[in-house]
């Protein structure tokens, strides 16, 4: 679970790459095409201009994945894509496992499975391993760069992006308007009654602070994040005795419902401490497939979050 977290900007396990993409039309044709794909680190630059939208796009990250499938179905099919991540295949992260069929490559981190590809256009992100980043660059390859996933408007942005990029930009400005809507449409009335605090399970104990995803999930929702409330940003351990003075009405735990996983909450020597671990009804299981989703995806996370919150009060 800790190598999907880190792989797919769920958490950080190292410093954040400082490369930056930036995606310039030309101001020689109304259209979008032909698009100067400018890639910068340090202190040079490099431009690729195209003649047609890319062809041969491979994507290095579940984020990306899902938004190309569903971008790509309708502009121009998903015949463009030459290569999809390796999680995309799997059925506890990935909410393509199916459209995913219909792309044979896979990349992870092998520079040599992806240059034989001979993409003409990597959407990576900032969290993919900085060596691979940099052999693209070395190679002159058209690179698009995702960087931020902590909240609702990255993921919009990323569709934008993602949209300019691949040449669909009417596909990407539906899609990211019908994310907004979806989230849009879970917010919840300011007369609401006193919000649940919650906070995530991990065994561990690493908690999902201010600055996540997971914090985004929980605000989207109405509730409250405690370790953000702690005043706790990204992903630290923190110990047994912050644990109970948190008093989290409800537990989060991503994944599964399963007999073993309550037993096994119940009879750690923290959590099995905790108030809502041993009440009934106070611990909710979301699906990871959405709870921990970097795309459009991620919508249906809150919505199943605030089922949970409002069913089991």
């Amino acid at each position: 679970m800790i190598g999907f977290l880190a792989a797919n900007g769920i958490i950080r396990v190292e410093g954040k790459h400082t490369t930056m993409t930036k995606i310039i039309p030309t101001k020689t044709t109304p259209s979008h095409w032909p698009l100067m794909i400018g890639i910068i680190f340090g202190c040079l630059y490099s431009s690729h201009i195209f003649a047609a939208p890319p062809q041969k796009i491979a994507s290095l990250s579940l984020a990306s994945d899902e938004i190309l499938l569903d971008l790509l179905q309708t502009c121009g099919g998903r015949q463009r894509i030459v290569a999809l991540s390796t999680f995309a295949d799997d059925p506890e992260a990935s909410s393509v496992v199916e459209s995913a069929k219909t792309v044979k490559g896979r990349v992870h981190s092998e520079p040599e499975s992806l240059f034989s590809l001979k993409p003409d256009l990597i959407i990576a992100a900032s969290f993919n391993r900085p060596e691979l980043i940099r052999m693209i660059e070395s190679r002159n390859v058209p690179l698009l760069m995702l960087d931020k996933f902590s909240s609702v408007a990255d993921i919009a942005k990323h569709i934008q992006d993602i949209g300019t990029a691949v040449e669909c930009p009417k596909e990407a400005k539906a899609l990211r308007e019908s994310f907004l809507r979806q989230v849009s449409a879970q917010k919840i009335p300011s007369a609401s009654p006193k919000k649940v605090r919650v906070i995530n399970y991990s065994p561990d104990l690493v908690v999902m602070g201010l600055d996540t995803l997971f914090d985004e999930l929980v605000t989207q929702a109405g509730a409250i994040n405690v370790a953000g409330e702690f005043g706790l940003h990204h992903w630290p351990k923190i110990d047994v005795e912050t644990l109970l003075r948190m008093k989290p009405d409800k537990i989060i735990v991503i994944g599964v419902d399963s007999p073993k996983k309550r037993a096994a909450i119940k009879a750690h020597p923290a959590w099995g401490r905790l108030d809502a671990v041993t009440k009934e009804n106070q611990i909710i299981f979301l699906d990871s497939r959405t709870a921990l989703s970097t795309s459009h995806y991620f919508s249906s996370a809150i919505k199943d979050l605030q089922k949970h919150l409002h069913s089991e009060r």
